[in-house]
């Protein structure tokens, strides 16, 4: 697949809510989403994906490229983050998904580094952009509308969402992905330290983009 410059690209941490998105942005649209198959696996895609701003895949995969300097040899990108050289972004469009970085810390495939620097790429962004938060999106509608208003994307037709919902769901087992085991807590050591972590990684941002989830 050919990388399209003129599309939105959606960066994400692994389970913050991505496959409703994907399924609510498929079913409206009837056109697909990079990664594993869902409802339309056929087609030009609506956006191109991210777990982690630093990957260099291609765009049909679900860590597409996200920066200019993303075909630069390791070596150099590796220096050139190590010393905070801006990155150029490829896209004009660009989304967050974010959840608390709380419950992420007790799910599988928690990586606070990725976690980090995907918000720390919105914060730079200077294109056009929206943040989405897991929290408001699990309980209103409307902020899934608001995506798909961003994409421009017609979602008038009747949703009955807790049926669509339990359906989004089922693709965890049919392509054997698999729901995250029953998540532990944190203690309230922990959660100072996590919380002294992420402000060391994310920066004066933190406040800003995830102020909500302090104590």
């Amino acid at each position: 697949m050919e990388l399209d410059r003129t599309k939105t690209i959606l960066a994400s941490h692994p389970r913050s809510g991505l496959n409703w998105l994907r399924y609510c942005i498929e079913h409206f649209s009837q056109r697909p989403t990079p990664g594993f198959g869902k409802l339309v696996s056929e087609g030009d895609p609506v956006l191109y994906r991210t777990h982690d701003v630093r990957k260099t895949s291609g765009p049909e995969t679900s860590d597409c490229i996200f920066y200019e300097q993303g075909r630069y040899p390791r070596f150099v990108r590796q220096a050139m983050w190590a010393c905070r050289i801006p990155f150029t972004p490829i896209f004009p469009r660009m989304i967050l998904l974010v959840r608390d970085y709380h419950a992420n810390a007790v799910r599988s495939e928690w990586n606070p580094s990725r976690y980090a620097v995907n918000v720390r790429a919105y914060d730079a962004f200077e294109g056009e952009k929206m943040i989405l938060y897991y929290e408001d999106m699990k309980d209103d509608f409307a902020e899934v509308e608001r995506l798909l208003d961003f994409l421009g994307i017609a979602h008038d037709d009747p949703f009955d969402v807790d049926a669509h919902r339990e359906k989004s769901l089922s693709w965890y087992d049919t392509k054997g992905i698999g729901l995250s085991a029953r998540p532990g807590t944190l203690d309230d050591s922990q959660r100072t330290r996590l919380q002294q972590d992420m402000r060391r990684r994310i920066g004066p941002c933190m406040d800003t983009l995830l102020g909500r989830y302090g104590d």
